[in-house]
């Protein structure tokens, strides 16, 4: 419903996905209440962010899991995107071992089994500018977050991208 309003709009906005990088291995390694801590945590940041910068003007949702979406002005993107993963960064350390932060990775087995090194905790921000006409349903909006998910996931660390295609 909220990517239905936006959609028509003739204020630009934009649409993010969220998505924690290496969470299922996190979770494997330290265990589901620790997952679930950093969950929560993050839902904090995106709310209180969110609510900041954009006052009344956004929308925040958790698809389940590790993935959150939102919806916020355009020309607000930017600085909210860079807000959470600085506060994303600051949360990280509270949840890993001196010894895992000091290396910057832990190792744990991944989804085949097989001993694995993964980086700490990261954020992936996908964000899809939306103007009136550029979108005619939602599931393009979808479509588009799925393909830059896709980008921003390679990069390292914790990061954004802006999705640049008219």
């Amino acid at each position: 419903q909220a990517l239905k309003s936006v959609i028509n709009s003739s204020k630009p906005y934009a649409g993010a996905y969220v998505d924690l990088d290496n969470f299922k291995a996190y979770n494997d390694y330290y265990g589901f209440a620790k997952g679930d801590e950093i969950l929560r945590n993050v839902s904090r940041i995106l709310t209180n962010t969110i609510t900041e910068y954009s006052k009344e003007d956004h929308f925040i949702g958790h698809i389940g899991g590790d993935d959150f979406v939102f919806i916020v002005p355009l020309d607000k993107m930017k600085n909210i995107c860079e807000e959470i993963i600085k506060r994303f960064n600051l949360l990280v350390p509270g949840f890993v071992n001196s010894e895992d932060l000091e290396k910057g990775y832990f190792v744990c087995k991944d989804r085949q089994g097989n001993l694995k090194k993964f980086s700490l905790p990261s954020i992936s921000i996908a964000v899809i500018p939306v103007y009136k006409g550029k979108f005619k349903h939602v599931g393009e909006i979808a479509e588009r977050a799925a393909e830059v998910k896709k980008v921003v996931k390679k990069l390292s660390g914790s990061n954004y991208f802006i999705d640049r295609r008219r």
